[in-house]
């Protein structure tokens, strides 16, 4: 996959005619995942490329940022997910104060024309774009027909009769519903940062963790136990994934931790050499709260009882 973030100075005006989607795709869950594909296809069809545009960062951070939601995807976990599909071509548009100020048809004409000659637009059903989100469907039939591009408009893909969006996911996971943002993201839920130092703590309890930072403005899953696949260097390996503080030593401290699956091997097999720093957590199911024991020794228990279960869950899954 290639990433484009220059597109104001060089464009891609090299493919000929390509087919166009664009939006944020914060979460890219079912609703972008079909669209998407259906970008795809039709590049396939027409024998030129499939190119997704999006925006970083989140327009409402400029906008509006003190409104700005947190985020299912950061940029690198929207990459991702779009490499993972399949996507050819991303353009990431820097939106920031002057992009926000450029009206619709100046953002159709600068951007779709002159930097990507654009071929087709596949647009979802609710999309709009330009100042003050002042582009619809309605101005882009009318420009389609004034630049001479093929406009396809998406419709929703709806879960319990209403269609999905990144607000609803958002709902789902801030009230404890991580199933059900699961099944509105049409799969696992990805927590992308880097390795940082922790107490050591996990170790001495026979249960060694790799601990995570984050972006501040990623949303987390609720806090407890998950059954998780992490990738580090070029291999996924199970594991299970801790979200919370850590009541029954005392810290109130929110930490993001998980522990591997046979880890005292896992390091050589998985080339998980020291300057491996980017971590992805691929959150596949929720196993239970985050819970205070009387003693160590009774999380020592609790722990092993964790692990059973998650590698069960894990190998059906397969």
């Amino acid at each position: 996959m290639n990433v484009h973030y220059d597109i104001f100075e060089t464009g891609l005006i090299r493919y000929k005619k390509p087919v166009v989607t664009l939006g944020t795709f914060d979460g890219v869950h079912l609703g972008h995942r079909g669209l998407i594909e259906k970008v795809l296809k039709e590049a396939k069809s027409r024998s030129t490329r499939a190119v997704v545009l999006t925006f970083d960062p989140h327009p409402r951070v400029v906008i509006s940022p003190n409104e700005a939601p947190k985020l299912l995807t950061t940029l690198v976990e929207k990459l991702k997910r779009f490499d993972e599909m399949g996507v050819e071509e991303v353009a990431v548009l820097r939106f920031d104060l002057n992009l926000s100020e450029l009206d619709a048809v100046s953002f159709v004409r600068q951007i779709l024309i002159k930097k990507l000659d654009l071929g087709k637009l596949v647009i979802g059903y609710d999309h709009c774009f330009g100042k003050d989100r002042s582009g619809g469907i309605a101005l882009l039939k009318k420009l389609s027909k004034e630049f001479m591009f093929d406009l396809e408009v998406f419709g929703p893909v709806r879960y319990r009769g209403e269609p999905i969006s990144s607000s609803r996911i958002r709902q789902a996971l801030y009230g404890g519903e991580f199933g059900k943002a699961l099944e509105m993201l049409g799969q696992d839920y990805l927590v992308s940062g880097e390795r940082v130092a922790g107490k050591g703590r996990g170790r001495k309890l026979g249960f060694p963790t790799l601990n995570m930072l984050t972006a501040e403005h990623k949303l987390l899953p609720p806090e407890g136990v998950y059954a998780s696949r992490v990738e580090i260097g070029r291999r996924r390996l199970g594991g299970m994934t801790y979200i919370g503080t850590r009541p029954t030593f005392g810290e109130s401290q929110r930490s993001l931790e998980v522990h591997l699956f046979d880890y005292e091997t896992a390091p050589q097999a998985a080339g998980l050499e020291k300057n491996s720093r980017q971590v992805h957590i691929y959150t596949e199911k929720y196993v239970r709260p985050n819970i205070r024991f009387a003693s160590p020794e009774e999380l020592i228990k609790q722990l092993k009882k964790d692990e059973k279960n998650i590698r069960k869950l894990l190998r059906e899954d397969l």
